[in-house]
């Protein structure tokens, strides 16, 4: 997609790189792998079953919902709603570098993932979803708050590199031609 903006009387034009809903899909498959022995931990109580829904026909959840996780009749539910987590990061961000995007991308995904471990751990641990229901909205229910928590501490030990990138994201910072090369620099210099 070519985009042009308008600045200073000059028109910039810049090819913008999208993700993939396969390519998110492999590099979920990549942290159950990654993650592995936690899973093996959570599945000591309920087994896991993974979705991974690619157009959102099969489960109908507000655009807004990116991740979910449901504790069932003994059994745990996480599903990954591919075509809103790839509509978050393409409509939010304009980049045109492939490594940038990676970065972005998995970083995103992967405190998605983090996050929806933690929701796991909190219903092996005993938490119901009639408690989790009761203590209202996602905003300010505590367990969403742990499950963010964590997903934040975890990612600032495996990928310092990453953080700062990833807490721009979470707080509605925006890719863009006009912070792109920055962010490029941040990596270059991480190494």
């Amino acid at each position: 997609m070519t985009v042009y903006k308008k600045g200073g009387g000059s028109i910039y034009q810049f090819n913008r790189i999208n993700v993939k809903t396969s390519q998110l899909q492999l590099f979920i498959n990549y942290l159950q792998q990654k993650y592995e022995q936690q899973l093996a931990e959570i599945e000591q109580f309920y087994p896991i079953n993974w979705y991974m829904e690619i157009n959102n026909h099969q489960i109908w959840a507000p655009s807004t919902t990116l991740a979910f996780t449901h504790l069932g009749k003994r059994q745990l539910s996480v599903c990954f709603l591919l075509h809103h987590i790839e509509k978050e990061i393409n409509t939010k961000h304009s980049i045109t570098d492939p490594l940038l995007l990676k970065n972005v991308s998995e970083c995103f995904v992967e405190f998605l993932f983090l996050h929806e471990l933690k929701h796991m751990q909190q219903f092996c641990n005993g938490l119901t979803l009639k408690q989790y229901k009761k203590l209202g909205s996602y905003k300010t229910n505590p367990y969403e708050e742990q499950a963010t928590q964590f997903a934040l501490e975890t990612m600032k030990l495996a990928h310092p590199e990453k953080f700062e990138l990833l807490q721009f994201i979470l707080n509605k910072g925006k890719i863009n031609h006009l912070n792109e090369s920055k962010w490029q620099q941040h990596f270059i210099d991480c190494k």
